[in-house]
């Protein structure tokens, strides 16, 4: 179930509202054992994307390559062939308000751009945007990027860790 879940993650960008100028941003990786259908899978997703108003969009993967080439190029952020391909320009391209959706299979290895995204910016647990997009979180707007200048904010969603059963 790949697919309705990548439309289950874009359905949920879509109801977090950006902050103030912000946007909503996409960051896609390869859904992984699709079999011969893989391809056309991850370019039927360019519907769900329109739907979502996702503003700029992030890909890796040689699959999600499909959808990328479906993408006008207004709403293109970057495409790598890997994830960690993704990792400058994503930060790079963050600001205030950003609401920011990171999905991929387990193997396509999107953990290390939130881990990215966590390590760059001071999350802030008590913003009004958290309270009202439930699994998001708000990043500071005055944050220093570590160990230099400020850096602007940004918000986006990380995947929920376990609850005290490990579920």
């Amino acid at each position: 179930a790949p697919p309705v879940a990548g439309r289950a993650a874009l359905a949920s960008l879509k109801r977090a509202g950006p902050g103030k100028n912000g946007r909503r941003i996409a960051v896609l990786g390869d859904m992984l054992e699709l079999g011969e259908q893989a391809a056309d899978l991850h370019a039927d997703l360019a519907p769900a994307i329109d739907e979502a108003k996702v503003d700029v969009l992030y890909a890796c993967g040689p699959l999600m390559a499909h959808l990328w080439n479906k993408t006008p190029p207004h709403r293109r952020g970057a495409y790598a062939d890997k994830s960690d391909g993704l990792a400058a320009a994503l930060l790079g391209g963050l600001k205030a308000g950003d609401v920011v959706m990171i999905k991929g299979s387990l193997g396509s290895r999107m953990g290390p751009l939130v881990d990215a995204i966590r390590g760059q910016f001071k999350v802030d647990h008590d913003a009004p945007a958290l309270k009202e997009s439930k699994g998001m979180d708000v990043i500071d707007s005055k944050v220093k990027e570590r160990g230099s200048r400020e850096k602007p904010a940004s918000t986006f969603s990380p995947p929920a860790p376990p609850d005290k059963d490990g579920r």
